[in-house]
């Protein structure tokens, strides 16, 4: 019985790696052709173009959370006791 389970546990992780394998298989045929592709574009002339985000000229715009509705937090009011006790 115990070699029954041993085999039939082998046979299942032997069909779940031929899976895993078939489905690695695919994706790289896949890969492949959008490479092939790619290569057939450059051999033509035409040059890649950047993601935009990759470009990004300025830095993101920084929220002012500090400030909320004319009234500053309570880290900027830490901030200027901190400043104020700095001074003497």
């Amino acid at each position: 019985m115990l070699s029954l389970a041993t085999s039939a546990l082998f046979a299942i992780a032997a069909i779940a790696a031929g899976l895993v394998l078939y489905d690695c298989w695919l994706r790289l045929r896949v890969f492949f052709k959008v490479l092939k592709r790619e290569e057939a574009l450059l051999k033509a002339g035409f040059v890649p173009q950047s993601i935009a985000k990759e470009t990004r000229l300025r830095r993101e715009a920084r929220r002012r959370s500090f400030v909320l509705h004319g009234h500053p937090s309570a880290l900027v009011r830490q901030a200027e006791a901190r400043s104020q006790r700095a001074l003497g």
